[in-house]
């Protein structure tokens, strides 16, 4: 559901929308509908675990996005030393 709400929205590149359907959580993870029904009901009704997990992957995609930018900026500047 909430992939679908994802790929529905101005925010994804129409580039990647392809990773926001059903059929690509069932090929990376090995598992069919009904198996992801049953995640999305178990997950549902715990809510705090739910927060947790939502809070642990801000934090991973932060660290990335860090990551990203570290990398960004160190090319830049390699760049620029190129020109000088």
């Amino acid at each position: 559901m909430l992939m679908k709400a994802i790929k529905n929205s101005n925010y994804v590149d129409p580039a990647h929308k392809e990773y926001f359907t059903d059929q690509y959580i069932y090929e990376k993870y090995g598992i069919d509908s009904l198996q992801l029904a049953q995640n999305q009901t178990y997950y549902a009704q715990k809510p705090k675990l739910l927060k947790k997990i939502f809070e642990n992957l801000e934090i991973r995609s932060k660290q990335m996005e860090d990551s990203i930018d570290t990398i960004m900026k160190r090319k830049e500047r390699l760049k620029e030393e190129e020109l000088d």
